[in-house]
């Protein structure tokens, strides 16, 4: 945070609503690259792998790849990891296909195509992932357990 506010309070209520850093003006120009250095440091040595399980599958987020024990790796297209990602975010809730096709492949434009590609795409997972992974729900949707 980057700021003219210099009193006690001021700074514990920037550091409190989130603030990393608190800098107040006038600054010294090398203290702010220094201290963005320092930031970006301790960013990077906390960056930790984001993983997320769905069934017996682990889903990779930092490389986009999708692993099980059988299978060391699992091609997925873009659109299969991105859907496959959102089952495993909401697991156990049955999800409808216009959720679904909003979220994975953007605003729902009103066409009533989206059911079938949302459907078509459930096919290919389950051809690559095996049949149990995703449940359907007659008139609800689909939903991971």
């Amino acid at each position: 945070m980057l700021t003219s506010r210099s009193g006690k309070d001021d700074i514990i209520i920037g550091l409190d609503a989130g603030a990393d850093d608190y800098l107040v003006k006038p600054f010294d120009y090398e203290i702010l690259l220094a201290r963005l250095v320092a930031l970006t440091r301790r960013n990077l040595k906390n960056k930790s792998t984001e993983i997320l399980k769905a069934w017996e599958y682990t889903l990779n987020l930092e490389t986009l790849s999708v692993g099980s024990k059988k299978e060391k790796d699992i091609h997925l297209s873009h659109l299969e990891f991105q859907l496959l990602k959102y089952f495993a975010q909401n697991k156990g809730r049955v999800i409808d296909r216009q959720e679904l096709y909003e979220k994975v492949w953007g605003e729902f434009d009103g066409d009533m195509m989206f059911s079938k590609t949302v459907d078509v795409y459930i096919w290919y997972l389950r051809k690559k992932l095996g049949t149990d992974i995703l449940q359907t729900k007659k008139w609800f949707g689909y939903i991971m357990k």
